[in-house]
């Protein structure tokens, strides 16, 4: 920024959303008071994210556009929905310069695709279109919840060590987990931490 003329403040900003190990931001929030023009959301581990109420607030892609804003999200289609391995997609809402936008895609793909990849990722929108991928979500969601519930209830029974979940002793409110800033993980920024919470997979929305 020293060496560019009259900079104030970066006009991109990329946010890891969700982390590995399961936080989601609110994203809402982010794209409302983030004073960048290009926000980037880095999902590769949340290509379900926009098929159910359970994260609506905490992908990219949610709601609306957002004034003199564009936002980018993508996703490793291949980690967790139906895609060969290395499949991903890129979401742009907002006013994009197309021809700008594929000159920078053609100058970092392959002269050489895998139209088994490309055909993959039509595949894995199609399973998730409509009803059908929200079913799939739903189910998936309703599993990893008996699985946390039997993890649980194994630990209740142990004499000694056995296996836990990282997730609030009560689920009950809308918002299941939030961290604040000066309760947990002071070390970083407030910016990057209040507003988020926990991908619980439980019926409260995250």
């Amino acid at each position: 920024m020293k060496e560019t003329p009259n900079a104030t403040w970066p006009v991109h900003a990329v946010i890891t959303n969700s982390t590995y190990d399961g936080l989601l931001y609110n994203t809402d929030f982010i794209k409302k008071t983030l004073d960048v023009k290009s926000i980037h959301f880095d999902s590769a581990w949340v290509p379900y994210t926009n098929f159910s109420p359970i994260y609506e607030g905490k992908c990219g892609m949610s709601g609306g556009r957002v004034e003199g804003k564009v936002i980018y999200e993508t996703q490793s289609t291949h980690k967790l929905l139906a895609a060969f391995s290395q499949a991903s997609m890129i979401h742009v809402k907002g006013d994009v310069n197309e021809e700008t936008f594929n000159e920078a895609y053609m100058m970092h793909t392959t002269t050489s695709p895998h139209y088994g990849i490309v055909a993959s990722t039509e595949t894995a929108a199609a399973m998730m279109k409509g009803n059908a991928g929200k079913r799939l979500i739903d189910g998936s969601i309703e599993r990893s919840i008996k699985f946390r519930k039997e993890i649980k209830r194994l630990k209740g029974e142990s004499d000694g060590w056995f296996f836990d979940v990282w997730q609030p002793e009560h689920i009950d409110g809308p918002e299941c987990w939030p961290l604040r800033f000066r309760q947990r993980m002071a070390r970083f920024s407030k910016t990057s931490i209040t507003n988020t919470c926990t991908s619980t997979r439980s019926k409260s929305r995250c």
